[in-house]
């Protein structure tokens, strides 16, 4: 049997601002690689991790 534990954080207003921005930044990153991953794809080019790496670094 697996347990869990809810925890709520208590955060005041700065602390608040700095996570919803956090949260920003990372659905802005995913989305970008999604669709960069989904471009590339289409043009018939087989993405993976590996070949992707240098071009993410590049940014």
């Amino acid at each position: 049997m697996l347990l869990s534990l809810k925890t709520q954080l208590k955060l005041n207003l700065q602390q608040r601002i700095l996570m919803s921005k956090h949260a920003g930044i990372a659905r802005f990153t995913y989305n970008w690689g999604l669709a960069t991953w989904q471009s590339l794809y289409q043009d018939e080019y087989k993405p993976n991790q590996r070949s992707e790496k240098p071009r993410q670094n590049s940014y």
